[in-house]
């Protein structure tokens, strides 16, 4: 996710006019940004961009109108990886650099900060995706090859440990899906993880090139019930049902089916005028 310098706004088809590849039809590029990693909407459909190497979050509505730019001249943020969107409005960073979590308000003044390098509860190793519902923050602790789960004070409540993968762990976004269950983003397994308030994990995924399959993915974004995956060795973004995430006693039951027939080819490089 790091490198493009624009960022591409598509429309998500309604359920009468869904394709069977496609996300969307292009709507319009926001040009000139600068190293642009992460990218959340908020409440009010306005795009945060976080551009890591200017060390700032930029704000757009929805024409790609510029409203805002978040960049402290006080204790400044360090190259920034995250970024999150909670339902109050309040825009929550993952300041990678400085190895913590910063919350800005609507107007963005910042309001709160947590995390220092460390391997303790609430201490980061370079955090990396990060998201928000009503009661709780979750954060990808890359460096610590974890996720951490945080009150909206800034209170550590627990931590989870991915289970091993063959190419090792490295949670590099997160997402909280629409029953309240933690969803990851294994880069280094090339996988997604979901764990439910059992604590019981299921899966989705593994290295490869086809459909259902992922190369290094990098971002994970969800719409309603629709899971997202920037699939980044494979240029593409795949789209799945929440449901397509499985139980391992389920997915190991035949390797080919579901799995690997539910991703979608969504945007191909160079298609349309996105480009």
């Amino acid at each position: 996710m790091l490198g493009p310098l624009a960022l591409l706004a598509c429309t998500l088809p309604s359920p009468a006019q869904e394709s069977p590849t496609h996300l969307g039809s292009w709507v319009h590029t926001i040009h000139g940004l600068t190293t642009p990693s992460s990218v959340a909407v908020g409440p009010r459909q306005n795009i945060h961009v976080v551009e890591t190497s200017a060390h700032r979050v930029r704000v757009f509505d929805k024409d790609g109108k510029q409203l805002e730019v978040i960049s402290p001249v006080a204790d400044p943020m360090c190259l920034p990886l995250g970024v999150a969107v909670a339902p109050d409005g309040r825009r929550l960073v993952s300041d990678s650099g400085n190895h913590r979590v910063l919350i800005f308000d609507t107007q963005g003044n910042r309001v709160a900060a947590f995390g220092s390098l460390g391997t303790g509860p609430g201490q980061f190793h370079t955090p990396v995706g990060i998201d928000a519902n009503r009661e709780e923050i979750v954060v990808a602790d890359l460096g610590n090859r974890r996720v951490q789960v945080f009150d909206h004070k800034g209170t550590h409540l627990r931590t989870l440990a991915l289970p091993d993968a063959e190419r090792g762990s490295w949670p590099s976004d997160v997402v909280l899906s629409p029953d309240g269950d933690v969803t990851v983003l294994d880069a280094g397994g090339s996988r997604v993880l979901s764990v439910d308030g059992d604590g019981t994990w299921s899966f989705l995924g593994g290295f490869g090139f086809f459909p259902g399959t992922f190369a290094t993915p990098q971002g994970l974004g969800r719409d309603g019930d629709k899971l997202l995956v920037t699939d980044f060795e494979n240029h593409r973004v795949q789209v799945f049902p929440f449901s397509a995430i499985m139980p391992p006693s389920k997915a190991r039951s035949s390797v080919a089916s579901p799995n690997y027939i539910l991703g979608i080819h969504a945007i191909r490089p160079r298609e349309g005028r996105g480009k």
